[in-house]
Formats: C-alpha cells, sequence, structure tokens
C-alpha cells in the first residue's frame, strides 16, 4: 500500500468512527429522554399520604388526609384540610430531585426521590425545622 491509499484508509475510518460515536451519543440521549418519560408517568397522579416523619418522628396523624397531584404537563397542586396550594415541577440532578416552584400558597423547593414506583413515592427535603420525609400511596 502506498502513503496516499494508507492516509484515505485512515481518514475514512476516522469518519466511521465520529459517525458511530455521534450515534451513540444520540442513543443514549434518546434512552435518557425515554428514561424521563417513563419517570414523569410514574409520578403523574394523585398521591396520598402514608407516612410523614420531621427528623424520624412521626407526625402522620397530623396529616392524615394530605394529596398531592403531579400532572404530566408539569402542574402541581396539593390539598390538606382546608389548606391547598398549586404550582409547576419538574426533574432535575438526572431525574433524582424534583423542583416544585409555588405559584399559589405553595413554597419552592427541592424533594430527593428516595423511592418512585407505580403505587409509591417517596421522597424527603430540608428546611429549617430539619428533614421532613413523605411516604405517599397512589390515590
Amino acid at each position: 500500500m502506498n502513503k496516499k491509499t494508507t492516509r484515505i484508509i485512515i481518514f475514512n475510518l476516522f469518519k466511521i468512527l465520529l459517525v458511530a460515536q455521534f450515534i451513540s451519543c444520540n442513543d443514549t440521549q434518546n434512552n435518557g429522554d425515554k428514561e424521563t418519560e417513563n419517570k414523569r408517568a410514574l409520578l403523574s397522579k394523585s398521591w396520598k399520604i402514608d407516612l410523614y416523619t420531621v427528623n424520624d418522628i412521626n407526625y402522620t396523624s397530623l396529616i392524615y388526609n394530605y394529596v398531592e397531584t403531579f400532572r404530566s404537563s408539569g402542574q402541581y397542586n396539593y390539598s390538606w384540610s382546608i389548606f391547598e396550594g398549586s404550582g409547576v415541577w419538574h426533574f432535575q440532578n438526572k431525574d433524582t430531585e424534583i423542583k416544585l416552584k409555588g405559584i399559589d400558597k405553595q413554597a419552592s423547593r427541592t424533594l430527593t426521590i428516595l423511592k418512585l414506583e407505580e403505587k409509591r413515592l417517596w421522597y424527603y427535603f430540608q428546611d429549617s425545622v430539619g428533614k421532613h420525609e413523605f411516604k405517599l400511596i397512589k390515590e
């Protein structure tokens, strides 16, 4: 083989590797989008309280009729007795957190997801009082 043929082969191999890398990145991105959509579908429903703790102390009896609703459109609302509020939500930090932005009587906060399944949503958030942990079940 002469130098010109070798260069052409190397150049073509380089192009093939670049295209393969580009396709691989797109597949990973699409898989990430699919995972996010799957999590969005799991989250998008109404959830009722099963267990509520603050700093590992059980306060569930105080909010026994608490309900949160996440919609796939990114809307969020909660109701508890005579209290209610709404906002918007989105996933962040590789879908391990839910960012809530309050609109109506809803504080903005970041929820760290502990478990997200078809019938269970567990998360916590920290504030000046301490660690608030919610274990919710599908309503």
